[in-house]
């Protein structure tokens, strides 16, 4: 349930007392923090965001004896963490500067809903963060959200991003059900997020999802630490799903470049624009909520995390290659401005939709 901010409340800022727009009550899984100072417990759903170092954390991978920004003393240290079940709880949407105190711990909050160069447009964000739910349930210690599980018959794609796990990005399973091939649609059905597992894990997290979502067509970047675990999939697990450049040894994968990655990002807002990209998590919905066109490349608005949307548009790359025995019909009925501040890419890089 969203209220709106009415009566113009405000709320204590780093910068002051704020207004903010809506009042969002939640019914959710969350945790109690308790603290080494003498300051309140608080009580939290796992997505909240709090602020550590000047970066946003979120509450599920705290840890104790982490610190967390206070208003009345510079930090204070976790003593404990425990889960308090499922409980109502209320977020602020649309804080003035989006950072504010929730018990005197520096928080984020739902971020905001498309600046001017926001890869995907106000409108369709303000709806976005409306209709996300809760997962059906979770699994592999809570960091593998399902919204739905495997259906037998269903197609489904793994779009995958790989990060080294030493805490700071994310290494991300984004699981779409495709919905139909004309049009084209994708349903999101489980995400798997997790910045501390190291690449060969994350190599059997990505072999064992795609098999349990009925053998996916899993689509890798082959960047970096992503080569490693095309190579496992690849040589080690045998998996013949896997999304390939070429049938070389060094075209395993998918390779994010000035002309594959502008592609994925153009199709995924394409798809998601025209409703055709059918989303739940709130995670990557606040994620797509500030990623934005950054010169010549995209990525999270000052240093915000983007982990969830890569995923998301390799997942939407698919459509590059010819694996499924049905066509893919991609809708492209759109105005020379319908593209934003996409509309001035190279056309060579435009041609896919042509």
């Amino acid at each position: 349930m969203i209220i709106k901010n009415d009566k113009n409340i405000k709320v204590l800022t780093p910068d002051g007392f704020k207004y903010f727009s809506h009042i969002r009550k939640q019914t959710k899984k969350s945790m109690r923090m308790s603290f080494y100072e003498n300051v309140d417990y608080i009580d939290v759903t796992y997505d909240h965001i709090f602020i550590k170092n000047n970066k946003e954390i979120y509450a599920k991978d705290i840890k104790e004896n982490d610190k967390l920004e206070h208003y009345k003393i510079k930090a204070v240290k976790v003593k404990k963490i425990e889960d308090i079940g499922i409980i109502d709880v209320y977020d602020l949407m649309d804080v003035d500067g989006h950072i504010y105190y929730t018990n005197d711990l520096k928080s984020h909050n739902c971020k905001f809903l498309g600046s001017s160069n926001t890869v995907i447009n106000a409108a369709t964000l303000k709806i976005l963060l409306t209709q996300w739910i809760e997962p059906d349930h979770y699994d592999l210690n809570d960091k593998l959200k399902i919204f739905e599980s495997p259906q037998k018959g269903e197609v489904y794609i793994t779009g995958i991003d790989i990060a080294k796990g030493t805490g700071e990005h994310y290494s991300v399973i984004q699981v779409m059900k495709v919905v139909s091939y004309d049009p084209f649609k994708l349903e999101q059905v489980a995400v798997f997020h997790d910045n501390h597992i190291d690449v060969y894990s994350f190599s059997e997290v990505v072999h064992r999802i795609s098999i349990y979502y009925n053998k996916a067509y899993a689509v890798v970047e082959n960047n970096a630490e992503g080569s490693t675990v095309v190579s496992k999939l690849w040589w080690d697990f045998e998996y013949e799903n896997l999304v390939n450049e070429s049938s070389k040894s060094t075209g395993l994968g998918v390779r994010a470049t000035k002309k594959t990655k502008p592609k994925a990002v153009l199709l995924m807002k394409k798809l998601i624009e025209d409703g055709d990209l059918i989303l739940y998590d709130k995670e990557t919905i606040n994620e797509l909520s500030t990623f934005v066109e950054s010169g010549s490349s995209f990525k999270g608005k000052d240093g915000l995390d983007d982990d969830l949307v890569s995923a998301l548009y390799w997942a939407c790359y698919i459509t590059e290659f010819d694996i499924f025995d049905k066509d893919i019909c991609i809708n492209t009925n759109i105005d020379d401005d319908g593209w934003g501040i996409l509309s001035d890419v190279d056309t060579s890089i435009e041609e896919w939709y042509q």
